[in-house]
């Protein structure tokens, strides 16, 4: 480096990250763009330490990283994902739509770079890691197959459904057999993850004494059908149900491994505090209309399930790492057999909230919102974190 840097950032943790950077390597920085998520950028303004000098353009950059291809408009582009969202699609899926709609995406920020070296300091949100998946991979060599968002869009059946703009953008793409372009001139690190998460979870259970495992970090599925589930296999174990364990680990889509590690701790070791730990990303099939987010919805699916078997020794806890979940003010919930007593005490019938994709609704009236998990913006999302905690 020699005074000839050029920073561009976006996404949940570009403040803290862009702050970092600056105090590290401010000499050498010529200007810069970060696009900051609506209702971060006034707090961090307000701090004391905010230089006066900030080579930053807060606002600007997140328009235009969400520019899409032409004719296509940026509302139709919303209705786009909008559809597929409420058909269940996942993190994957949305973003291999959005790198054929987009001018940056899909590795096109770092081809307008060129010839200029680009580092890219990356934060994962998606199972696995797949860097070109990460913020639909703006530099990053777009390796998806050209009918790839088409036939997601055919798979969900929303072909009628879409702007005619977004059609031919896609049809097009589909057509498309370019020459790849030459990507050496890129380098992309990533520098945290879900699995950074939990580890920091597991370890802090430690320090208060639990015994903290952590079973995956590649969770997925239906939020309602997993918080069930999860609640489910805990139950099959300490039942010592061993042929229902493993089915439900099937189920779940964890490692086989995880039937012996809870079989060996919870049925052989005298330890009387437990926490296992989950990381990934559900999703939710929208058939209401009520308000929720994944998070409460598998936190309620799991208190429905603690209800019905009876167990008030276990309790879990589902929160999305950026602190919001869905369009709501709460990054998750917990579930126990408490709040199903409270909320059976005032009349309500959790079954039906669940059938709303009414979480939140139902969560704020329990013991005025007191089981809702609520931090406000974190300044990073790496997903989501799902712990159950045992006690024997």
């Amino acid at each position: 480096m020699s005074k000839n840097v050029y920073v561009v950032g976006f996404g949940k943790a570009v403040l803290g990250m862009a702050a970092i950077l600056e105090s590290k390597i401010q000499e050498h920085i010529i200007d810069g763009i970060i696009s900051v998520p609506i209702g971060m950028s006034a707090a961090y303004e307000t701090e004391s330490n905010r230089s006066s000098h900030s080579t930053y353009i807060w606002r600007w950059f997140s328009f235009c990283y969400q520019l899409q291809k032409p004719p296509l408009t940026l509302s139709e582009k919303q209705k786009v994902i909008s559809l597929l969202t409420s058909k269940g699609a996942n993190i994957e899926e949305l973003n291999a739509v959005r790198k054929q709609l987009s001018t940056l995406k899909g590795g096109n920020l770092a081809l307008l770079a060129k010839p200029a070296k680009v580092i890219s300091l990356i934060l994962s949100d998606i199972i696995g890691d797949p860097i070109g998946m990460i913020a639909s991979g703006p530099t990053v060599q777009n390796s998806d197959s050209p009918s790839l968002a088409l036939s997601i869009i055919e798979k969900y059946d929303i072909v009628n459904q879409l702007p005619k703009s977004a059609m031919q953008i896609l049809k097009n793409a589909s057509n498309n057999n370019e020459i790849k372009e030459n990507f050496s001139h890129v380098n992309n690190f990533i520098i945290g993850n879900n699995e950074t998460a939990l580890l920091a979870a597991s370890h802090t259970a430690n320090d208060l004494n639990y015994q903290s495992i952590i079973l995956s970090n590649k969770l997925k599925g239906i939020a309602s059908t997993t918080g069930k589930n999860l609640i489910s296999l805990v139950t099959a174990v300490m039942q010592n149900k061993v042929q229902l364990c493993g089915e439900i680990i099937k189920k779940l889509e964890l490692p086989s491994y995880s039937k012996d590690i809870l079989l060996n701790n919870l049925l052989q070791d005298q330890k009387k505090k437990y926490l296992f730990a989950f990381g990934g990303e559900t999703t939710v099939e929208v058939h209401g209309s009520g308000i929720g987010g994944r998070n409460q919805e598998l936190s309620l699916a799991a208190a429905l399930e603690l209800h019905v078997q009876k167990h008030c020794n276990i309790v879990l806890l589902s929160a999305g790492t950026d602190g919001i979940d869905g369009p709501t003010c709460a990054a998750g919930a917990i579930a126990s057999t408490s709040l199903m007593e409270e909320a059976l005490k005032k009349g309500l019938d959790p079954h039906s909230f669940l059938l709303n994709n009414n979480s939140y609704t139902f969560y704020s009236q329990v013991n005025d919102g007191q089981y809702l998990i609520k931090t406000g913006h974190t300044g990073t999302n790496v997903m989501d974190i799902i712990v159950i905690l045992i006690t024997v």
